[in-house]
C-alpha cells in the first residue's frame, strides 16, 4: 500500500492522501516553511467525518491514529517516520529497549524511558502502563473504558500477564511465542491517570481535555467539525518537537468538498483528493509524492481446531504466499 503527498511549492498548500501512518512523519517532519522552524498554522481537511475519539486510542480506524492518535500519545514502541522514502523500522518509544527471556520466549521485559511526563505534568511509569492496559483489558477496572477496549482489544490478545518489576520495568508473558509483539504495542496509547482522577474518572470529561505523552496537546474540540493541537514543550524526544505552531483538523469527508478548501485556501493539506482532479493539481503547481507506509496485520489463528492444529496445513498456507 501506498501514501501519495501532494504540494505546491509557491504557495506553501499541500495535499496530503495518506492511507495509514505516513501523516506523523509529515507533521513531525514538515516540509518547506515548517520544516526551516517558520512555525505558523497548518490546516488539514480530513477525510474523517468527525474528529477521531481523543481519550487514548482513537477509533476510525488508521485515520484516528495518524490524526489523533499517534499527535497526542505514544506507545512503547514506535514506527521511525524520518526515514523519508525508505520504509519506516520500529525504534524504542516509552520503552528504550526490550528483550526476550532466552529461557522463556513468552516472556518480554520491557526497560521504559525516564523523564517522560505527560500532558498534564504527571510521570509515565510502569504503573501509568499497568493502569492504562487496565483500561482496556480489565472489564473489572475502575478506569475501565469499553470504547477503548473495543477499539483496542485485538491487539492484546496475545498477552496473558503484565506486571512491572519495578518503577521503570515491565514484564510482559505472552499466550505463545509471537514476534508480532512490537508491531502490537505500537497501537497501545498511553493516557494520563492522573488527568483522568482530576477530571472526575469520566472518560467523556478526560476526552474533552486528554492528557497524553506524545509531541502535541489538544486545545480545543468541536465534535463532527474541528480540533486543535498544539506543541507539548516538554516533549521527551527534542528531535521531533513540532515546528508548526498550531495544527487544525477539520472533519470534511466529502472528496470535491476537500478539493474546493484546498484550492480556495481554506486548509493547507487534504487527504485522499480526487482522482480525476490530480492532473489538474500537477497542472497548477501541486507535487504529488506516492510512498509505500508502514503496516503489519497480525492475525491469529486458532490452533487448536482444523484445519490449523496440522502443522503440514499452516506450513502449506505459509508456501502458498507470494512474497515477492
Amino acid at each position: 500500500m501506498q501514501q501519495c503527498n501532494v504540494r505546491r511549492m509557491s504557495s506553501m498548500q499541500i495535499v496530503l492522501c495518506l492511507i495509514t501512518l505516513g501523516l506523523l512523519g509529515m507533521l513531525l517532519l514538515p516540509l518547506d516553511a515548517w520544516c526551516q522552524g517558520k512555525g505558523g498554522v497548518l490546516r488539514i481537511g480530513m477525510t474523517a467525518a468527525d474528529i477521531p475519539y481523543t481519550a487514548g486510542q482513537p477509533d476510525q480506524g488508521f485515520e484516528g491514529f495518524r490524526f489523533i492518535g499517534f499527535q497526542l500519545y505514544d506507545g512503547l514502541v514506535r514506527w521511525d517516520l524520518s526515514q523519508g522514502d525508505t520504509l519506516p523500522a520500529l525504534v524504542p518509544g516509552l520503552a528504550e529497549s526490550w528483550e526476550i527471556s532466552k529461557d522463556d520466549p513468552t516472556k518480554w521485559t520491557f526497560k521504559l524511558r525516564r523523564g517522560v511526563k505527560f500532558h498534564d505534568g504527571s510521570p509515565f511509569n510502569a504503573d501509568a502502563f499497568l493502569w492504562n492496559w487496565d483500561k482496556i483489558r480489565s472489564k473489572d477496572a475502575p478506569q475501565y473504558d469499553i470504547k477503548q477496549g473495543g477499539i483496542i482489544y485485538w491487539a492484546t490478545t496475545e498477552m496473558k500477564e503484565w506486571r512491572k518489576l519495578d518503577d521503570y520495568t515491565l514484564v510482559l508473558t505472552t499466550t505463545r511465542p509471537s514476534s508480532f509483539i512490537p508491531y502490537l504495542l505500537t497501537y497501545i496509547m498511553m493516557s494520563s491517570p492522573a488527568q483522568w482522577e482530576k477530571v472526575g474518572k469520566d472518560w467523556k470529561n478526560f476526552a474533552e481535555t486528554p492528557a497524553g505523552t506524545g509531541p502535541f496537546k489538544l486545545t480545543k474540540l468541536v465534535p463532527r467539525e474541528r480540533a486543535e493541537l498544539e506543541p507539548f514543550a516538554d516533549y521527551w524526544d527534542t528531535k521531533r518537537v513540532p515546528k508548526v505552531d498550531k495544527i487544525i483538523l477539520l472533519a470534511t469527508p466529502e472528496p470535491t468538498t476537500r478539493l474546493a478548501v484546498l484550492r480556495n485556501g481554506q486548509v493547507d493539506w487534504i487527504e485522499v483528493p480526487p482522482p480525476d482532479a490530480i492532473p489538474s493539481l500537477r497542472q497548477a503547481g501541486f507535487q504529488i509524492v506516492l510512498r509505500s507506509y508502514p503496516h503489519n496485520w497480525a492475525y491469529s489463528l486458532n490452533l487448536s481446531t482444523a484445519p490449523w492444529d496440522n502443522k503440514l496445513v499452516r506450513q502449506a498456507a505459509n508456501y502458498a504466499i507470494d512474497r515477492v
